[in-house]
């Protein structure tokens, strides 16, 4: 019998093993079942009773595939055969901003779609917190002009922000800016007023529009977010200072 079709056998093998331990949820356990994810962790439940895991820390990827043997608020315990993990729980599945979550060994993780997709965020953050937002993008991109390396300012992007620019493209895009020495933060003076009602729109994309009240010049910008749990994460914009 060739090597790879006794590989295969052993793998169906193991994979019917699993599954003839696994038991059937409980009905009170139900909330449970689902695919909940983080950016470096996903835990899959079944309502059959399995249970896949996987983390990533650095260059340390850690799996587990085992049928469960108990849950509660507290903890998951799954076992096969000598093989045993238990995972620490901080509760029951709970609502978040219009997200279930689930804490598992102090990460929080979030429950998916039916694609397995984190859910897009579809309500504006209240005024306070898109002051916050808006500053310290506006302050990172102000790092970054003046020190003429935008490296913090891409750390704190969204991916999909990291996979369309570079810190050599950004250097280009505010090249105006870093040849004048013009220091936004000169212009970022007092509370920012919202020069447009700021929305989500169909893609769960934030945009916030403002400027700096100062004289005879202001700061002006329009920002975009995306929602990567737990945080708004910057999508990029525009700034310009001009009279007003």
């Amino acid at each position: 019998m060739p090597i790879h079709l006794k590989k295969i056998i052993a793998v169906s093998i193991l994979v019917f093993l699993l599954a003839s331990c696994a038991k059937p949820l409980d009905d009170d356990k139900l909330p449970y079942v689902g695919l909940w994810k983080s950016h470096q962790t996903s835990l899959l439940i079944t309502q059959s009773g399995m249970l896949e895991y996987e983390t990533k820390k650095g260059a340390v990827t850690t799996s587990v595939s085992m049928p469960i043997k108990h849950i509660d608020n507290a903890v998951i315990e799954a076992r096969f055969l000598f093989m045993s993990s238990s995972f620490q729980l901080d509760g029951a599945p709970k609502d978040e901003d219009g997200m279930l979550m689930l804490v598992v060994d102090g990460e929080k993780l979030y429950k998916t779609d039916e694609l397995g997709r984190l859910p897009q965020a579809t309500v504006v953050p209240p005024l306070d917190e898109l002051r916050v937002l808006a500053m310290k993008e506006l302050t990172l991109l102000a790092k970054g002009i003046n020190n003429n390396d935008f490296s913090e300012y891409l750390d704190n992007s969204s991916l999909v922000f990291q996979s369309q620019f570079t810190n050599e493209k950004l250097l280009e895009t505010y090249g105006g800016f870093i040849d004048q020495e013009i220091n936004i933060e000169e212009w970022m003076q007092g509370e920012f007023l919202l020069t447009a009602e700021p929305s989500v729109d169909e893609n769960g994309v934030l945009e916030i529009d403002g400027a700096f009240p100062t004289s005879p010049n202001s700061l002006k910008f329009s920002l975009s977010f995306v929602y990567t749990h737990p945080n708004w994460k910057s999508l990029g914009g525009n700034i310009n200072i001009n009279s007003e």
